[in-house]
């Protein structure tokens, strides 16, 4: 089961990367901007909110998963349904979905879908 989940989040990698940098909100874009002209990190400021769907998160996995993901620094609100089956997460704008797979890997779960939003962090 493993060496499938395995596969499965290979594919996954490889067909899905970070949003565009043209396809994000222009308030985003101009964030980035300026960090860049202030040489700063581009995603300072910056929010990913992710919707994951998941299979097979059941049992024990799902306090484990839920321990890796409160222990990530990056991660600022997260939330699980009861079912095990959706995954909200706003975190800072450097996380990536590698971040969330790299959880999902020592659980017997996989990522069936997932989306993310880019925003910019309120004062």
């Amino acid at each position: 089961m493993k060496v499938i989940n395995i596969l499965v989040l290979s594919l996954l990698t490889f067909s899905a990367s970070a949003q565009e940098y043209s396809q994000m909100p222009v308030v985003v874009q101009q964030k980035m901007d300026n960090n860049k002209a202030s040489g700063v990190d581009l995603y300072n400021g910056v929010i990913s909110t992710y919707d994951v769907d998941l299979i097979g998160l059941e049992g024990d996995d799902v306090q484990l998963f839920k321990n890796k993901i409160a222990e990530d620094l990056r991660v600022k609100d997260f939330s699980l349904s009861a079912d095990g089956k959706k995954l909200l997460l706003t975190a800072r704008g450097q996380y990536t979905i590698k971040d969330i797979k790299s959880y999902v890997v020592v659980t017997s779960a996989s990522i069936e879908n997932y989306s993310v939003v880019y925003s910019v962090e309120e004062n």
